[in-house]
């Protein structure tokens, strides 16, 4: 997934993004969630998403600072 934050205050340090993995279609297959450092203001996530699980149908990604707020979450449809 790449990445990129826009507008963010200078003295708000970002350290953490978290982005999770869904598919909708099999209620027993639980997201999968991937937590990354983030050292710029872009980048690259990468999450591996099991085999056995159904095919994923979105992605979800928000960004952390060091004080604990975050960013909004966003979302993408995963197209087959």
């Amino acid at each position: 997934m790449t990445w990129s934050v826009g507008e963010w205050p200078e003295d708000c340090r970002l350290v953490q993004m978290l982005m999770s993995i869904v598919a909708f279609g099999n209620s027993r297959a639980s997201p999968t969630v991937v937590q990354e450092p983030v050292e710029a203001t872009s980048g690259i996530g990468r999450a591996t998403y099991p085999d056995f699980l159904p095919v994923p149908d979105a992605a979800y990604a928000a960004v952390y600072s060091a004080e604990g707020r975050s960013s909004r979450t966003t979302s993408v449809l995963i197209q087959r």
